[in-house]
């Protein structure tokens, strides 16, 4: 596992989330075994899940994400391909924002960690929002919470898009909050931070 990327300004992303902590060590080995994917991270959640991370060229993360469902299942809790994921994904992942200044405010919760990373790909490509937050699974029972900022129309847009796209089965709240109050820090709120296992 690797905190570098590949060359590119936006590589294909493939996240798996699987329910067998021991068939995801499988899992994992079919997947970089069958194309030269970068397995950029993996960990566990709870309740007992595990995570999947796969960066790289699309055809290859394509590649290697179809081998790994197949011995996934019946285990796979869910999983996303995004051959062009929106680049403030992976540059949250490696460092979280820091001081965005907060116009509105969208929150949405997601019952898993795959669905928040779906709907934050969405609702960050549709309108001019900023990531502020980003939460998968660890110390919150398995679930996925993320949180962008901006203008109302946008961040009402984003939240639109982002809990059609994690589809609306599995969000469990959005909220929106129009005019945070100025004493509001991100780092008040919870803000500006990510898991600790990134």
């Amino acid at each position: 596992m690797s905190d570098s990327l590949p060359d590119g300004d936006s590589p294909a992303l493939a996240v798996v989330e699987l329910s067998s902590i021991a068939r995801a060590f499988l899992v994992a080995d079919a997947m970089i075994k069958r194309a030269p994917a970068l397995l950029w991270r993996t960990h566990t959640i709870s309740p007992g899940h595990f995570l999947i991370f796969l960066t790289g060229g699309v055809a290859e993360v394509d590649e290697s994400c179809r081998a790994g469902l197949l011995d996934a299942a019946p285990h796979i809790v869910d999983h996303v391909f995004l051959p062009r994921p929106e680049p403030q994904i992976l540059a949250f992942m490696r460092k979280p924002a820091e001081g965005a200044l907060i116009d509105a405010l969208g929150i949405i919760e997601t019952r898993n960690c795959v669905a928040a990373i779906r709907g934050a790909d969405a609702a960050l490509k549709v309108a001019a929002v900023t990531l502020v937050h980003l939460h998968l699974g660890q110390g919150i029972g398995g679930k996925g919470v993320f949180a962008f900022t901006g203008e109302l129309p946008d961040v009402q847009a984003a939240l639109e898009e982002g809990v059609y796209a994690a589809r609306e089965e599995l969000v469990l709240a959005r909220e929106e909050i129009p005019a945070p109050h100025g004493g509001m820090t991100l780092s008040m709120l919870g803000l500006g931070s990510r898991s600790p296992d990134y």
